[in-house]
């Protein structure tokens, strides 16, 4: 596939994704998203958005198996089929409200097949602790599952979660784009990182259609059919490509005397950093809700992102926040390996930025959680799942 094709093909995937979410705001009679104690919006509003994404990264997959037939593989066939399955079982969720047990159970099953299809079968956490077999297995779907419910958790505010996601998914088609010659064996073919970097530059314009309708205030949502279908795109890559000792060579050497055999950048190991905005807000506010004794299948307005709304921040002004403090932050391990710096050295700033990602997320959680104990909360016109 050439360039203009596939810019042509982008361009066409966001103004399809700028339709049909056009389209889809005339729902809110089908698929009404009604305000409840956790929401932040006070009038009803129309969901099943993500749609739109969800179909361009879907179409992305197609087409490109249709230039490149050779790309297939089972890790391209989980991508899909995992994607398909969870959009449709957040359609459901969207149209039925189902029970919160019957929907993790089906979340579950879905992201075992997928993991097992599609997905590395060595995990090798920080690079050094490696699992093979059942116990890596359940590992990667626990990470799946966890993730499809920490984008749904923080799809609570207007342009906020399709914000995250699309800086996302161009670090994911940029580090793809940079591994589309790699090809190694032991980790994937050339056709996977090429297809992979299409899909996920499809996703991302399509993202862009969808939020011109999201973005304060919102006219429509990406309702459960996004979030449950981000949480897993944005997930997969991160089990699927594997973290292999090829990362001890000298990257930025490699790449340019020997580039065919160069190491890749993107793997389980750059792929979690980069998703740390969708980890570090719902893990923590798990935990604190564990710590004084709260039920965490009850409705709550407790993340970090959604007391800062309620103290009067502006949806884009807590969007920049979290993408200077929690995405920005996650670039750092995965550009001094791609600098050529010792991997040892990259995993310890690795740490040293979890760690602080944590400590200002636990600091500006208690500051909110202080100042609306101290007085009311401003609540503004804008979304919360």
């Amino acid at each position: 596939m050439s360039p203009f094709t596939q810019a042509l093909l982008l361009a066409t995937a966001f103004i399809a994704a700028l339709g049909l979410t056009g389209a889809l705001t005339g729902l809110s009679e089908v698929l009404p998203d009604i305000p409840n104690q956790r929401s932040m919006h006070n009038r009803v509003v129309a969901r099943g958005g993500g749609l739109s994404f969800a179909l361009a990264y879907l179409t992305a997959i197609v087409v490109a198996l249709i230039y490149q037939p050779s790309y297939l593989s089972p890790t391209v066939v989980a991508a899909a089929g995992g994607s398909l399955c969870l959009t449709l079982l957040g359609l459901l969720d969207d149209r039925y409200q189902l029970p919160a047990l019957n929907r993790l159970l089906a979340q579950a099953l879905i992201c075992s097949v997928a993991a097992y299809l599609g997905a590395d079968d060595q995990l090798r956490l920080g690079g050094y602790i490696a699992l093979e077999g059942w116990p890596a297995l359940l590992v990667q779907v626990l990470w799946l599952v966890a993730m499809v419910n920490f984008v749904n958790f923080m799809d609570g505010m207007d342009g906020f979660a399709g914000g995250l996601a699309l800086l996302t998914c161009v670090a994911f088609a940029v580090l793809f784009q940079l591994d589309s010659g790699v090809g190694a064996p032991e980790l994937q073919s050339t056709g996977v990182y090429r297809l992979f970097q299409f899909a996920y530059a499809a996703l991302g314009a399509g993202l862009i259609g969808f939020l011109l309708w999201n973005i304060p205030p919102a006219r429509i949502f990406m309702g459960d059919a996004g979030s449950y279908f981000l949480g897993f795109a944005l997930a997969f890559p991160v089990i699927a490509f594997p973290l292999r000792p090829a990362h001890d060579i000298a990257i930025l050497t490699a790449r340019i005397l020997k580039p065919e055999e160069q190491p890749a950048l993107f793997d389980q190991w750059t792929g979690f950093f980069l998703c740390l905005p969708f980890v570090i807000d719902p893990t923590l506010t798990l935990l604190r809700r564990l710590r004084s004794g709260a039920s965490l299948l009850h409705a709550h307005r407790e993340h970090l992102y959604q007391r800062m709304s309620q103290a009067g921040k502006r949806p884009l002004r807590i969007l920049a926040l979290f993408s200077l403090l929690f995405f920005l932050p996650g670039i750092a391990p995965v550009a001094l390996r791609a600098a050529s710096v010792a991997p040892g050295l990259a995993l310890l700033v690795g740490f040293i930025v979890l760690c602080l990602c944590l400590l200002i997320h636990a600091l500006l959680a208690k500051r909110f959680g202080a100042r609306l104990a101290n007085s009311g909360p401003s609540v503004r016109d804008h979304h919360s799942n």
